[in-house]
């Protein structure tokens, strides 16, 4: 004699589980320790977070490597070395234009002087040419 087993489908199966487990979930959240616990938990893993980040940390120190507190004081040196350049960079162009200004008004007062001299050395010419235009009258 054979014995005969109900045939239960996977959809049958998957379906009374996914009754139980929020059966069980839902009495689960109604219970008055579920928030304890939850509070507490929260706490555990942010204490052992903590832990875990502290003995990396010392780790590091021990191992003369850099720590993220190194690291954070290199990336504020670095953050406040590029301002300064920056600044500089500025500072420089500033002094470049003016240094471009300077040259081109030494370059006007030279053409001028030159232009003057020519003026002076025409007028010294008429000058030492008057006597001779007197002397001819």
């Amino acid at each position: 004699m054979s014995e005969e087993r109900p045939e239960t489908s996977m959809v049958g199966l998957m379906a009374l589980w996914q009754k139980a487990m929020w059966e069980g979930f839902e009495m689960m959240l109604k219970a008055s320790t579920f928030p304890i616990t939850m509070g507490k938990a929260l706490e555990d893993s942010t204490t052992l977070q903590e832990r875990i980040q502290e003995s990396v940390q010392a780790g590091m120190r021990a191992m003369n490597f850099p720590t993220t507190e190194h690291l954070h004081r290199i990336a504020e040196g670095h953050s406040a070395m590029q301002a300064q350049l920056e600044a500089m960079k500025g500072a420089v162009k500033l002094e470049e234009e003016w240094r471009q200004g300077v040259d081109e008004t030494i370059q006007r007062l030279l053409a001028s002087q030159e232009e003057g001299q020519k003026a002076f050395q025409a007028w010294t010419t008429q000058v030492e040419d008057r006597p001779q235009d007197f002397r001819r009258l």
